[in-house]
């Protein structure tokens, strides 16, 4: 089967697969679509990402290619964070090195369009990233894929002598994918010959977290959309045992699967099917989650009149009607699902920059960590921020246990605008926390970006505090050694006698900084 549009078809079930697939201009291609602005990861990246990946185009596009045709390039471990779940509970995220990702991405695009062909506007993966086998300004996102279902979902709903929904997910739903199984499904709907399969799941295996060398269950959650669609296609066969008729509509987002039904006795023998088609894989229904409800108390709890309205605010720029919707939406915080149209809110405010989300920040942030980083994003968007830089600080001070949330608090410091007389007062608090002992999984990452928000307001004093505490022992976390190393070499203020031990814990992505670092100081920087 055919399968990609960047510079070449490749036809995956064929022996030259992997090599057609990893040509170096494929590869080339890849590189350019995640350097784009509009192609980032917005939790953890690479403090150079975007110019190592422009400056050394040729050289990695060759190298890429050439290792993995001749089957020598390997994965290597990736980086663990946790993140926020609207439950409460955590979501463990890992983040694979710059080369691992253009390899993992380059791969599962060859294989998108196959996986996802029969969708036929009833099943979403919602990628987090476009496709780059997409041709050039076709970037879709998953925000469009989220619309797209809430109008399929909006249009079942409205379905004639449909009255009563099942609701349900998986429970651990990417933790408890069996990996052979899921191989299984991937060759058998794809027909990709085996080198390309097994490429992918080396790829995930190795990226599973790890705790006392010990690598996790099932699929790793990783920022590329490779477990993403793998996942996608794991679920395909409970979507042939539900398909749709005059008394059934069936829409799954991910592993949320919704049917539509005339009547309760319905409802009750759907619920019991879908949940014995999924042990048949190996998966649980979340009981938590799993409900048979009314359509319209099923509608009201999704807020439609509130969502149309966002989207007819939103495109005809109408700040007066958002600000009178706001009004309406904030006298009563008991609504279900309350935080989904409020992260739409700030989306569309951040997008407009408009100023009436203010009054809410701090009541937003105390009620849901889910809306953290919409509320960030906000922030990020206003011309002044400094009344809002000590609540920010104490909400770091008593966070417990979300490092996600500490990321999106640390990019506040680093990207916020902020007026010249807040400078000592940002750097003093990045010292205290950087060199703060703090070992929860993806901390390293926050005070990484305090390091960069150091770099932009400190003065020498706090740098040399920071210089007195390192060591190999004190940068075990790789992403605050990267970062430490970036900061330190661009200021020359590396001492030789930390930077050889370092350089020892080297990975990939700190000898591309390096590289790159030592061509811009012999002025060889050319793009």
């Amino acid at each position: 089967m055919n399968a990609g549009r960047g510079t070449e078809e490749v036809d995956v079930s064929q022996a030259d697969a992997l090599t057609k697939v990893f040509s170096r201009e494929n590869v080339a291609y890849t590189l350019k679509r995640l350097a784009s602005a509009r192609d980032k990861d917005n939790l953890i990246a690479h403090p150079l990402r975007s110019a190592i990946l422009i400056e050394f185009e040729e050289q990695l596009s060759e190298t890429i290619s050439m290792r993995v045709n001749s089957r020598s390039w390997s994965p290597s471990a990736s980086y663990l964070c946790l993140a926020n779940k609207r439950s409460g509970n955590y979501r463990e995220l890992v983040f694979p090195s710059l080369i691992d990702s253009v390899v993992g991405r380059r791969a599962i695009d060859a294989l998108e369009e196959i996986i996802t062909a029969d969708d036929d506007g009833r099943t979403f993966c919602g990628r987090s990233h476009a496709s780059t086998n997409r041709e050039p300004g076709d970037y879709s996102n998953w925000f469009q894929t989220w619309i797209d279902y809430t109008a399929r979902i909006a249009s079942a709903a409205r379905g004639e002598g449909l009255a009563y929904v099942f609701d349900t997910d998986v429970a651990d739903f990417f933790p408890s994918i069996n990996r052979d199984r899921a191989k299984q499904f991937l060759a058998q709907r794809t027909g990709a010959h085996a080198s390309l399969i097994e490429l992918i799941f080396y790829c995930l295996e190795a990226w599973l977290p790890r705790f006392d060398y010990l690598a996790m269950t099932g699929l790793p959650i990783e920022p590329n959309d490779i477990s993403r669609l793998v996942a996608h296609n794991y679920l395909k066969t409970i979507d042939a045992e539900f398909p749709d008729g005059e008394k059934s509509k069936y829409v799954r987002y991910v592993d949320d699967s919704t049917i539509f039904v005339p009547d309760r006795e319905t409802a009750e023998a759907v619920k019991r099917r879908h949940h014995m088609s999924l042990r048949g894989i190996g998966l649980n229904p979340n009981a938590a989650k799993s409900a048979i409800v009314t359509v319209e108390e099923y509608e009201n709890s999704r807020h439609p009149e509130t969502n149309l309205r966002i989207s007819m605010i939103d495109e005809n720029d109408h700040e007066e009607d958002f600000n009178a919707l706001l009004t309406e939406w904030y006298s009563d915080r008991g609504k279900d699902n309350w935080d989904r149209p409020t992260k739409r809110l700030y989306r569309t405010a951040s997008k407009h920059v408009w100023l009436g989300l203010k009054p809410h920040v701090l009541e937003d942030l105390s009620a849901s960590p889910y809306l953290t980083e919409s509320v960030i994003e906000y922030l990020l968007h206003l011309e002044n921020a400094d009344e809002y830089l000590e609540d920010m600080l104490k909400f770091w001070n008593r966070e417990e246990g979300n490092t996600e949330r500490l990321i999106h608090f640390a990019r506040f410091l680093c990207d916020g605008s902020f007026t010249p007389q807040m400078s000592e007062r940002i750097a003093d608090f990045a010292v205290g926390r950087i060199i703060g002992a703090d070992d929860r999984p993806g901390s390293g990452y926050a005070r990484a970006l305090l390091l960069l928000a150091l770099h932009k307001h400190g003065q020498r004093k706090h740098r040399e505090k920071i210089l007195a505490w390192s060591s190999v022992a004190t940068l075990q976390d790789e992403q605050l050694r990267l970062h430490f190393m970036y900061v330190f070499v661009c200021r020359s203020e590396l001492p030789e006698i930390l930077r050889v031990p370092l350089l020892q814990l080297a990975s990939s992505d700190t000898d591309l900084l390096l590289q790159l670092c030592e061509q811009a100081f012999a002025a060889k920087v050319h793009k």
